[in-house]
Parts: C-alpha cells; structure tokens; sequence
C-alpha cells in the first residue's frame, strides 16, 4: 500500500513540473496553400505527434520549451520551440531538392 502511494505521488509530482500547452495552427506551404497529412511531432518525444487534416489544420498537447516539427514530402522540415505564447522558429531547415517551405500560420492556443 504504502509502495502504491510513493507512485502516485511521484508521477504527480511530475506531471506538475511539465507544463503543457495546447497548440492548434495549420499548415500551409510558401504560397498559402493548406497542406493536409503533414506530420506534426515532437522532436524529443516521438510518442507525442499528429497529422494535419484535409484543410492544414492541427492540434496537439505538447510540454513547453520542446522542438514542434512539421514534415511532408517534397517540403523542407521545419522546426519551431514551443513557448508559453508562441512558436518560435528553431535552428536550419532540413533541405531538398524539390521543395517549398511548409508555414504555421495563425497564432497557436
């Protein structure tokens, strides 16, 4: 008994120190133009992704401070931090030869 209480109160513990946000956005490429099946995920915790529906947009929990990435084929791999009030583009993009930039557009909540 005393084993399963330490537990519990040691992943609540946790889980108040990961603070989380929700992020809700679309994704469109160089020209404006919605780009539906892009893979949105967190760079460290591969458990914690999505993908855009057929009009861009997404939604995903993931923990402050993390790197949000968003890939589709043919499109370079962005990455931005995930802060208490925005996204905040991260580091080079990932090149390919046939490419246009993929964009988060709108402010996230």
């Amino acid at each position: 008994m005393k084993k399963t209480i330490l537990l519990l109160l040691g992943i609540l513990v946790l889980t108040a120190f990961s603070q989380q946000r929700v992020v809700s956005s679309k994704v469109t490429d160089s020209k404006g133009v919605a780009i539906p099946g892009a893979i949105v995920k967190s760079k460290s915790n591969l458990k914690i992704a999505t993908v855009t529906d057929f009009d861009g947009s997404f939604q995903i929990t993931i923990p402050i401070d993390s790197i949000l990435t968003v890939e589709f084929i043919g499109l370079e791999t962005q990455a931005f931090i995930v802060t208490e009030d925005n996204l905040i583009p991260y580091g080079k993009t990932t090149k390919k030869e046939y490419q246009h930039s993929p964009s988060i557009i709108g402010l996230p909540t």
